[in-house]
């Protein structure tokens, strides 16, 4: 556990995630509240009407299980979205692709909020970072371009969300559901360095294999931890 909190405190100090302000997120799952008011603020900042609600938040009823699913998802996303923004630089063509994916998260989660009975599709969201648990074979021309996504966004931020994790877990006391949440994110970074991995494979770039799967040993066992304490 110990080396699993030193690679992600080095890895956020080598990347140096400097900016003038954080990055925030507007759904808080334990008690299933949404910021609605700083919601519509990032909206109307990007242009798009939306209907002012006269409320700072908005709490989904219980029953609403799918809704709140969706927008832990909406938000994790978001937040992502925005710490990739800091980092990269003003002329990246990637800006615009992250600007229009997160109007439409901020849309999506605003819809949500007033209407959890009726969650949307997330197919059409144009997400930069997808969720797939498989990892897939990148054609080679596009290899290198994926491998520094990879490394310089992808996997980076991934991490700072499962610190942020580990650290609430840390002061605030364990639980079964935050064990869930924190096993899930330790899946989403493993298979981020697997298709890591594949990449360096076709790459035949063998030096930096071992230290991949050094990694994966490491999570690969702190994954097994934590099921057989949810069992």
């Amino acid at each position: 556990m110990k080396s699993i909190l030193f690679y992600i405190v080095l890895t956020s100090i080598v990347l140096g995630f400097t900016s003038c302000a954080p990055c925030k997120r507007f759904f808080t799952y334990e008690t299933k509240t949404i910021n609605i008011k700083g919601i519509t603020t990032k909206l109307k900042k990007a242009g798009i009407e939306v209907v002012d609600v006269g409320v700072g938040e908005i709490i989904i009823k219980s029953e609403f299980v799918k809704a709140s699913e969706r927008l832990q998802e909406l938000d994790l996303r978001q937040w992502t979205s925005c710490n990739q923004l800091k980092n990269l630089p003003k002329n990246s063509p990637l800006r615009n692709k992250l600007l229009e994916a997160n109007n439409f998260v901020y849309n999506e989660m605003f819809k949500i909020a007033l209407n959890p009975e009726s969650v949307s599709s997330l197919d059409q969201v144009p997400i930069i970072i997808d969720d797939s648990k498989t990892p897939h074979k990148v054609p080679t021309k596009n290899l290198k371009q994926k491998e520094e996504e990879l490394k310089k966004f992808i996997i980076p931020s991934l991490l700072l969300e499962l610190e942020k994790l580990l650290k609430d877990e840390k002061e605030n006391g364990p639980s079964n559901n935050k064990n869930k949440i924190i096993i899930k994110q330790f899946e989403k970074v493993k298979n981020r360095y697997m298709e890591l991995r594949s990449i360096y494979k076709q790459l035949k770039n063998n030096s930096e294999i071992p230290k991949i799967d050094e990694i994966l040993l490491i999570y690969n066992k702190e994954i097994l931890r934590r099921q057989k304490k949810s069992e």
